[in-house]
């Protein structure tokens, strides 16, 4: 029997397995974002009685979300994206001269570029250490902190690998040396159940647009209670306040990162997606048939000749690499591609390491696992000359 979820989503005999880059939009979330475009209309978009409306539901939102993610609503700060969710942290810290940020060799562009803008500006040391070699990720932590190291940027989930690192485990250690953690949620946010205070992560950003299924154009930020104080708002506006007076009354929550003026109609979109995962089991219970499809493809693509799976154990999130020993180039990778999408079946490529990627969600079926299965196969070894025939 097909998963309720799938009911919502406007498949057309489609394989998509790109969740990870953005989600498909539930048919009910779609209409929630028009109506309430309408609603507003009708009310008057900039009366007092719309934007009281609009004021409730943002109110309602910001609860559903931080209830989703273990954490109270006074820590969530709305952003854009996740990449607007890292500059936050990193562009408002106390910065000297000398102090060490570090970076793994799996950080996406998202996080990785803010870092590196912000160690120019202010002629930071970037610390590196690697990830992709196979070390223990906490190990690698320990051995790389430096005494000089104010702050670490790490994903919880790799989006090159899709390795969980422990998370808990992580910011234990860097907070006995002192050190903050700036984790990048986008490919476990809507995947792993988020227990924030539970983890006690100093900085959690994430987007809504994956995983979650919500509109693109929303994102957020936890801060850590404790570490409100220690970053200051770069940009600022009339969110950003209680009030317009004078000393200013800066929000003493993750209100006071917001600047001006949301797109509110993609937050009730936001809500209903959030509400329908709600209504299809619990975090856990998501969590742990991503795990099942998940670890079908992994066992699927590990008897395939010619291919083999980035990680050697069970996925422990919803993406799943391979490479193709015959291909060795981007563009070769690519061309897979393109000809997978002609026949609806929406996979991506990484550049590091060079591999596919597959994104792994609850309500996909293992019928559409088995397809990618077959598809590959038939492929064969040879790529380059047997592509473009065997999936016609």
């Amino acid at each position: 029997m097909p998963h309720p979820f799938r009911t919502e989503l406007t498949l057309e005999n489609r394989l998509y397995f790109n969740h990870g880059g953005q989600g498909l939009l539930p048919e009910s979330t779609i209409e929630a974002i028009t109506t309430a475009y309408r609603e507003i209309q009708h009310r008057g978009p900039f009366s007092m009685e719309a934007e009281q409306w609009i004021a409730g539901h943002m109110t309602h939102t910001r609860k559903q979300l931080a209830d989703a993610l273990g954490c109270s609503p006074n820590t969530i700060t709305f952003t854009e994206s996740t990449s607007h969710s890292m500059n936050i942290p990193l562009w408002g810290l106390d910065w000297q001269a000398g102090d060490g940020l570090m970076v793994s060799d799996c950080e996406h562009p998202g996080a990785f570029l803010p870092a590196h803008a912000v160690a120019q500006r202010y002629d930071l040391e970037i610390q590196k250490f690697d990830l992709l070699g196979g070390q223990h990720p906490v190990l690698a932590v320990q051995q790389a902190l430096k005494s000089n190291t104010k702050l670490i940027l790490l994903s919880h989930v790799l989006w090159n690998t899709g390795q969980v690192l422990p998370i808990k485990e992580i910011t234990e250690v860097c907070r006995k040396r002192g050190v903050l953690v700036l984790w990048d949620g986008a490919q476990s946010s809507g995947v792993i159940p988020a227990q924030f205070e539970e983890w006690g992560v100093d900085f959690y950003g994430s987007t809504c647009h994956k995983w979650w299924m919500g509109p693109a154009g929303i994102g957020y930020l936890y801060i850590r209670p404790e570490t409100l104080e220690q970053i200051r708002p770069t940009y600022v506006g009339w969110r950003s306040a209680s009030a317009y007076v004078e000393p200013i009354p800066w929000y003493q929550n993750g209100q006071r990162f917001e600047v001006a003026t949301l797109p509110s109609e993609l937050f009730f979109g936001l809500a209903q997606s959030l509400k329908l995962h709600q209504s299809f089991g619990s975090g856990e219970e998501r969590y742990a048939r991503i795990l099942e499809l998940a670890q079908q493809l992994w066992v699927g693509l590990r008897d395939i000749p010619g291919l083999e799976t980035i990680n050697a154990e069970a996925p422990t999130s919803g993406l799943v690499c391979w490479r193709a020993h015959a291909l060795t180039s981007p563009q070769d990778l690519t061309h897979v591609v393109q000809v997978l999408e002609a026949q609806k079946v929406y996979v991506r490529t990484i550049p590091k390491p060079l591999c596919f990627r597959a994104s792994i969600h609850y309500f996909n079926e293992p019928w559409e696992i088995e397809k990618l299965l077959e598809i590959l196969k038939a492929i064969g070894s040879d790529y380059s000359t047997t592509m473009t025939h065997s999936c016609n």
